[in-house]
């Protein structure tokens, strides 16, 4: 179950965040990962409906 539960934690981490040696347990979480895999950044507009 560890595994599984630390590769939550790391994807709210920045990617300069979750590539750290000795990872981090204190860094900041976000969602912008997760933002910009779905789309919702800002920037490109949608394609045609």
């Amino acid at each position: 179950m560890a595994p599984l539960l630390w590769m939550v934690l790391t994807s709210f981490h920045s990617e300069a965040d979750a590539a750290t040696n000795p990872p981090s347990l204190t860094a900041p979480l976000t969602l912008d990962s997760y933002r910009e895999f779905f789309g919702l950044t800002g920037g490109a507009s949608p394609g045609p409906r």
